[in-house]
């Protein structure tokens, strides 16, 4: 065992100072100058204790891989089998079809509602949620250590400072082992199967390049301003008129209250832009977006409830002379236009007038909705 041990930590030294992170060549030489009885000792569960201590230690995905190549060079498949069952593999490496990145900045009773809906709402069944905790000083951190314990699927990353939205998000995103990623505010309810039509329409245009859902609070065409009082009343109401509206649209700009993407476009795009602080990350990444002729589609089968101004705060747009709007402008050469909606209200007799029609304006905006046809 103590030999063993010595392996480990020869192993990830020279891990460490491999820059190109694919020469094990020293790695295998000392394995062989090492007695037959390193194979039976596999068999000891104190070696798959040893595993598991040191897997927090290999730093990524092809360090992984290599670590569990050199095992079976001396041991058994079924310490394979054990480590990739094991919760510390689950949380660090294992691949998912979906990680939802969530962040958060103290208000837990909005986080564990968020998380509730959508641990209950979720269709895929392959999925993990990474929280990204920016050092909140309420009962966050309590809750969520709770939390960990009880699902395998759930990650937690404790920042020790406040980073804000676009650098909490990317260490989110960069955590990802996954095809596609959600990132999503903690101030924000999800509606049943919320990610299947958003998942689908990634799956089935390679132009497509975000997607995010209806909702009851944003800054675009996204934003279906229903009377309601509670969120379930919006959900209920929205439910009637869901089946008569097609299922998606292309928009000209992307609100990220919640957002899918494939993970390869995320690092295509270089994440979000970490010199905004808590506005207009949004915006500047539908800049990238266009850029390469890409889309941003909104989906109309897809519903997440957003109360607002809780995740990074009320106060981020208002300043005129926001230095997020003025680095954007520089960035970017053009003045930054607002997409805000008028507030006015669609109520159920308007919606019912309107479908009368075969196309109804949606909050006063210049936008028409097709009916499905029969």
């Amino acid at each position: 065992i103590n030999k063993f041990k010595n392996f480990i930590d020869y192993f990830i030294e020279i891990y460490e100072n491999d820059n190109n992170k694919n020469n094990y060549k020293d790695i295998l030489k000392f394995m062989d100058n090492l007695d037959g009885g390193l194979k039976e000792i596999f068999y000891i569960k104190k070696i798959y204790e040893i595993y598991i201590e040191n897997l927090n230690r290999i730093p990524d995905q092809k360090g992984l891989d290599n670590y569990l190549n050199l095992i079976k060079l001396y041991g058994e498949n079924y310490v394979i089998k054990e480590i990739r069952n094991s919760k510390e593999y689950s949380k660090k490496f294992k691949k998912y079809n979906l990680s939802i990145v969530l962040l958060c900045f103290n208000n837990v009773s909005y986080t564990k509602n968020c998380v509730e809906s959508i641990l209950s709402n979720t269709y895929d069944d392959n999925y993990q949620i990474i929280i990204i905790n920016n050092n909140s000083t309420d009962g966050t951190r309590k809750y969520l250590d709770l939390l960990v314990d009880k699902n395998n699927n759930i990650k937690i990353i404790n920042n020790t400072e406040n980073l804000g939205f676009a650098k909490g998000m990317n260490i989110g995103i960069k955590n990802c082992y996954s095809d596609y990623v959600i990132l999503i505010n903690n101030d924000t309810l999800v509606g049943k199967d919320w990610d299947k039509s958003l998942i689908s329409l990634l799956k089935n245009n390679k132009r497509f390049y975000a997607i995010t859902p209806i909702t009851n609070n944003s800054g675009n065409q996204s934003r279906f301003n229903i009377k309601h009082n509670i969120p379930d009343e919006f959900f209920n109401k929205y439910s009637e008129i869901k089946d008569k509206l097609i299922s998606h649209f292309e928009t000209d700009s992307l609100a990220l209250f919640c957002g899918a993407f494939r993970l390869k476009d995320l690092k295509r795009l270089n994440y979000l832009d970490e010199n905004y602080l808590n506005g207009w990350e949004d915006d500047d990444f539908f800049e990238k977006i266009k850029q390469i002729k890409k889309k941003v589609i909104i989906s109309l089968e897809s519903v997440v409830y957003h109360f607002g101004s809780v995740t990074v705060g009320e106060n981020a747009y208002k300043d005129i002379k926001n230095k997020n709007k003025i680095y954007f402008e520089n960035k970017w050469n053009k003045k930054w236009k607002s997409h805000h909606l008028p507030n006015s209200l669609i109520t159920e007799n308007e919606v019912s007038l309107k479908y009368k029609k075969n196309y109804f304006k949606f909050n006063n905006y210049n936008i028409n909705f097709k009916l499905k046809k029969k």
